[in-house]
């Protein structure tokens, strides 16, 4: 995971991940998944790694959302994640 610092400071955590933003871009008349998310103790330091969905998904589900974190397509590096993802930088 390529995390990259971030200035927001707040973050939802549960099971030691931590979530600062899920969004949900429309494409081919479904949903893209984006998900800003890490480890608790690296959140709590200020990092967070940027994932978009590998599929396109009808709706947002708890197991869309899981999908995306675990095997997400990495797009720290990516230009589109700082314009995703802007209220967090």
């Amino acid at each position: 995971m390529n995390s990259k610092k971030i200035k927001a400071k707040e973050f939802l955590t549960n099971n030691g991940k931590s979530v600062a933003q899920i969004v949900a871009l429309p494409e081919k008349g479904m949903l893209r998944l984006y998900i800003a998310w890490e480890n608790e103790p690296a959140a709590k330091d200020g990092f967070m790694g940027f994932f978009k969905s590998r599929i396109l998904v009808d709706r947002i589900t708890t197991e869309a959302i899981e999908q995306t974190k675990n095997f997400g397509v990495d797009i720290a590096h990516l230009p589109e994640c700082q314009k995703i993802f802007k209220a967090l930088f």
